[in-house]
């Protein structure tokens, strides 16, 4: 069970996750206790899909727009 949630609102910029999940990768904690929640906001560029692809560890919500 993670001790830590972090949660990333996302909306059509799929360059920024990978700087992003790169910073997230390189802190000091225990990756069994720490989970990565992607909330994408309907983005319509491929993000999802991206995301589920090259970052599998990472739970991703897809909400249907813009929230």
């Amino acid at each position: 069970m993670p001790r830590v949630s972090v949660f990333i609102p996302h909306h059509r910029n799929p360059k920024l996750l990978d700087p992003l999940f790169d910073s997230l990768a390189a802190m000091d904690m225990d990756p069994r206790h720490v989970e990565y929640v992607l909330v994408d906001n309907g983005s319509t560029d491929g993000s999802v899909e991206y995301v589920r692809q090259k970052y599998p560890a990472v739970k991703v919500f897809a909400l249907g727009r813009n929230e």
